[in-house]
C-alpha cells in the first residue's frame, strides 16, 4: 500500500466546464474608482465576459502539475473544438489525459457567475459528461498504468447525477481494492444536492481515506448528522468551537487527516486565509501564521489549497507535519489567486520562495505596499462624517419578499435619503444587499445594516462590499473592534452615561441610545453638557417619529434612526395580504408624500 512521503503521482477526475463571468465584477470592482465603474446594463448593452477553463479536479492535476508532479486527469469531452480547448489546457500544463473519452453530438457544460447575486448558474445537461454511461472508465488500468498513484476525488463529481455517482464509488472501490491512498476535498455545492445526500454517499468509504477537506459551513451539518453535539455557529473566527467541531469529526472516523480552510475578507477586499487540521497528533492550526491576498479572481483557490496540501504530504520531509501542509496550502492558494481563471500558474520555485519568506509569520501576497490600516481607519471616519451630515437613518425593517424591500430601499433614496439600515431581520438580507450593490451611489447615500447581535453576521454581510456601518440593539462582544478592522463603522446600543462611556472608552465613535422612546431631547442634552460626555456622537433610534426628529438634534444628537414612522409600516407584512394591502395604500397616499417633505427639509 503506498502512503505519505513518497513520490506519488496524482490521478483524479471529474467534469471539467466552460466558465463566463462578466469580467469587470471579476477583477475591479471593490477597487475602481467609482466614476470609473460600468453602470447597471440595459438588458441588450454589451458586457465583457471572462471566458475560462473551470473544474475542481483538473484545477488540482494543474497546480501539482506545476509543482513537478506527475498528474493524470480523465473526463468526457466533447469531441469538437471545446473539448480540444479543454484538453489542450490540460496538455500544455503537463497533464497526462490519454484516458478522456470523447462523445460526438454532445456539448460541453458551461456555469455563469452571477456576481451581483453571489450565485453561479450551471448549464450542463446535455453535456458529454452528462451523457455518460455505468462502468465506462476501466480505472483498474488507468490506475495501474502510473507509478504510486494517488486518488484525489470532490463531492461535485458524484453529484452531478445518478451514473457519475455509481462511477464515482466504483473508481474509489477499485483504488481500495488496489491499495492506492484517496484524499477528497467535499466540496457542496447546493446547487447541485443536499449536503445531506452527498454526506450519505461520503460516509461509506470515509475510514479508508487519507484526507478530507472541508469548508467550514460543512461542519455544523455534519456534526449534527453524525450526532457529535449541538454546536452553535461561533462568534469569532478564531473560536475554539471550530477546531472542537474538526477534531469531533475526526474522532468519529478515526483515519483521515480532516482539513478546513477558513477566510474572511475587510472592507478592502484584502482576504484573510488560514487553516485548521486535525490528524493522529492533534489539532494544527495557522491562525497565527496566516496568508493575506486580494483575490483577482474568486474561482480556484480551494483546488490550489488542495494541491499545497496533498504536495506537502507528498513529500517526504514534511509529510507528517499537518500545520507544515496547511501553510503550504495556504500560500498556493493565495498565489493563485493572483491571476485572473481557475488554474494555477505557481511553479515550485515561486511556491518555494514565499515559504521562505513567511517563515514563522504572517504572509502578504502581493500587498507589500498596501496601506490597509490608515485606509481602514479612514473610512470609518469618513462614514461617520456622512451620517452626521445625513442627520436622519431611515430603517427598513422588512418581512415581505427580496423585490419589495429592494423597491422601496430605492424609493427612498429617490426622495433624498441619504443613509439606509437594512436590518438584519430582514428575508434574504444578503440578496437584498446584493442586488442594492451598483443601484445606489454612495456619495449620495451609505447603506449599514441593523440589528446585528454577533460578529458572524458582521463577516458574512461584510465580504458584499456594500456596507458601510453596522448597528446594534446591543453591545456584542468584539463588536467595535470587529468592524472597524473591516472598515465598517461600529454603532453599539447604550442606555446609561455609563454604558455610553464604556463603549466609548472602547473605541466606539458612534453610539445608539436605544430605546429612545424612554429619554427624551431634553435628557439628552443634559447628558452631553456634562464635562468629557459632550464628545460622544450619540444616534437616538427607537420610537422617534418625523415630527420629534428636529428636537432631537437640536439637543445634540449626531444623527437619528427613523423606522416605519419613515420607512413605511407596509413592508411589515407579508406581500398580497390583506394588512399588506391597506398599509401600502396608506404608504402611497399619505406617507410616501410626508417622507419625501421630510427628506427634503433635512437634504444638504
Amino acid at each position: 500500500i503506498r502512503d505519505e512521503g513518497t513520490m506519488a503521482s496524482l490521478f483524479t477526475f471529474g467534469e471539467t466546464m466552460i466558465r463566463y463571468g462578466i469580467e469587470c465584477f471579476v477583477i475591479a470592482i471593490r477597487f475602481a474608482p467609482l466614476e470609473d465603474e460600468p453602470p447597471v446594463q440595459r438588458p441588450s448593452g454589451a458586457l465583457n465576459y471572462l471566458r475560462s477553463i473551470g473544474g475542481d479536479e483538473l484545477n488540482v492535476a494543474i497546480a501539482m502539475s506545476l509543482l513537478g508532479r506527475k498528474t493524470k486527469y480523465t473526463t468526457i469531452l466533447p469531441s469538437g473544438p471545446l473539448g480540444k480547448l479543454v484538453s489542450d489546457s490540460a496538455i500544455q500544463n503537463g497533464v497526462e489525459i490519454e484516458d478522456i473519452i470523447y462523445k460526438s453530438d454532445a456539448d460541453i457544460g458551461t456555469f455563469y457567475v452571477l456576481p451581483r447575486d453571489k450565485t453561479v448558474h450551471y448549464q450542463r445537461r446535455n453535456s458529454a459528461w452528462a451523457q455518460q454511461e455505468p462502468d465506462c472508465f476501466d480505472w483498474e488500468r488507468m490506475l495501474r498504468s502510473m507509478d504510486n498513484p494517488w486518488m484525489h476525488v470532490t463531492g461535485i463529481t458524484p453529484a452531478t447525477g445518478k451514473i457519475p455517482a455509481q462511477n464515482w464509488t466504483s473508481a474509489i472501490l477499485q483504488a481500495l481494492k488496489m491499495g492506492v491512498p484517496i484524499s477528497m476535498d467535499f466540496n457542496h455545492r447546493k446547487q447541485l444536492t443536499t449536503i445531506e445526500h452527498l454526506w450519505n454517499l461520503t460516509t461509506p468509504h470515509l475510514h479508508h481515506m487519507k484526507l478530507i477537506i472541508f469548508a467550514k459551513d460543512n461542519l455544523i451539518p455534519i456534526c449534527r448528522m453524525e450526532s457529535l453535539g449541538n454546536f452553535s455557529e461561533p462568534t469569532e473566527e478564531n473560536d475554539p468551537i471550530w477546531s472542537e467541531m474538526i477534531g469531533a469529526i475526526y474522532k468519529k472516523f478515526n483515519g483521515p487527516r480532516i482539513a478546513c480552510c477558513f477566510k474572511t475578507r475587510d472592507v478592502n477586499g484584502i482576504q484573510k486565509r488560514w487553516s485548521v487540521i486535525a490528524d493522529s497528533q492533534g489539532i494544527h492550526t495557522t491562525y497565527d501564521t496566516p496568508t493575506y491576498h486580494i483575490p483577482k479572481d474568486e474561482c480556484g483557490g480551494g483546488s490550489a489549497w488542495a494541491a499545497g496540501f496533498l504536495d506537502s504530504i507528498f513529500q517526504v520531509e514534511t509529510a507528517g507535519n499537518s500545520k507544515t501542509a496547511g501553510r503550504r496550502a495556504d500560500l498556493l492558494a493565495g498565489l493563485c489567486q493572483e491571476i485572473v481563471g481557475d488554474h494555477s500558474t505557481v511553479t515550485r520555485q515561486e511556491l518555494t520562495r514565499a515559504e521562505e519568506n513567511s517563515h514563522g509569520k504572517e504572509y502578504r501576497v502581493g500587498l507589500e505596499n498596501f496601506q490597509v490600516e490608515n485606509q481602514v481607519e479612514n473610512q470609518v471616519e469618513e462614514t461617520l462624517e456622512f451620517l452626521k451630515r445625513a442627520k436622519v437613518i431611515a430603517i427598513i425593517r422588512g418581512k415581505s419578499d427580496c423585490d419589495t424591500i429592494v423597491s422601496r430601499a430605492l424609493e427612498m433614496v429617490s426622495m433624498g435619503c441619504q443613509a439606509l439600515e437594512i436590518t438584519m431581520d430582514t428575508p434574504n438580507i444578503e440578496t437584498v444587499l446584493g442586488n442594492l450593490m451598483g443601484k445606489i451611489d454612495p456619495r449620495k447615500c451609505q447603506i449599514g445594516v441593523g440589528t446585528v447581535t454577533d460578529v458572524i453576521q458582521l463577516e458574512k454581510i461584510s465580504k458584499l462590499g456594500i456596507v458601510r456601518y453596522a448597528i446594534s440593539p446591543i453591545h456584542p462582544t468584539n463588536f467595535v473592534k470587529e468592524c472597524h478592522a473591516r472598515g465598517i463603522l461600529a454603532i453599539p446600543a447604550a442606555f446609561t452615561p455609563q454604558e455610553c462611556w464604556n463603549a466609548f472608552k472602547e473605541g466606539a465613535k458612534a453610539i445608539k441610545l436605544f430605546p429612545a422612546q424612554l429619554w427624551n431631547p431634553s435628557t439628552l442634552k443634559d447628558m452631553l453638557a456634562v464635562g468629557p460626555l459632550g464628545k460622544l456622537n450619540v444616534m437616538p433610534s427607537g420610537g422617534i417619529s418625523p415630527e420629534k426628529a428636529q428636537e432631537w438634534l437640536d439637543a445634540g444628537a449626531a444623527c437619528i434612526g427613523l423606522g416605519s414612522k419613515l420607512s413605511g409600516s407596509d413592508i411589515k407584512f407579508v406581500k398580497e395580504t390583506k394588512e399588506y394591502q391597506e398599509a401600502n395604500k396608506k404608504w402611497k397616499e399619505i406617507e410616501a408624500p410626508a417622507a419625501r417633505e421630510f427628506f427634503e427639509r433635512y437634504a444638504q
